[in-house]
């Protein structure tokens, strides 16, 4: 239960100077976030969870196989950072679209199209 309340704390404190922080700092305070979360996560090895441990009326376990899961938490969460910059990418491509965009197309069906068969598309 003690990561949990670290994680908290890191993230309500990181907020916090947020607000005050310049924008051009914004870059440091979040490589300041992601190290103390490195550091939380480094701690967590030197946890021992040989006897389980219980919160909440027994609700809540903490034990060797939740201390297992929370250490490997960062490695699914690189997985999720790894499509996030494939779609980053695919926006930078339709940004670069953005500049040749013309009017819409509309579809028009049945109206001034003899020889399409009744489809025709006409530009605004």
């Amino acid at each position: 239960m003690i990561l949990e309340i670290e994680v908290v704390l890191l993230g309500l404190g990181i907020l916090l100077l947020d607000l005050w922080t310049p924008v051009e700092k914004k870059r440091d305070l979040g490589y300041l976030a992601a190290g103390l979360l490195g550091l939380i996560l480094i701690g967590s090895f030197r946890m021992d969870a040989s006897t389980a441990e219980y919160a909440f009326g027994k609700m809540y376990v903490f034990d060797g196989l939740a201390l297992f899961f929370k250490r490997g938490e960062p490695l699914l969460l690189r997985g999720k950072r790894s499509v996030e910059r494939r779609e980053l990418a695919e926006m930078r491509v339709d940004r670069g679209d953005l500049g040749g965009a013309r009017a819409a197309k509309i579809l028009v069906v049945r109206e001034h199209a003899p020889g399409l068969r009744g489809i025709a598309l006409a530009e605004q």
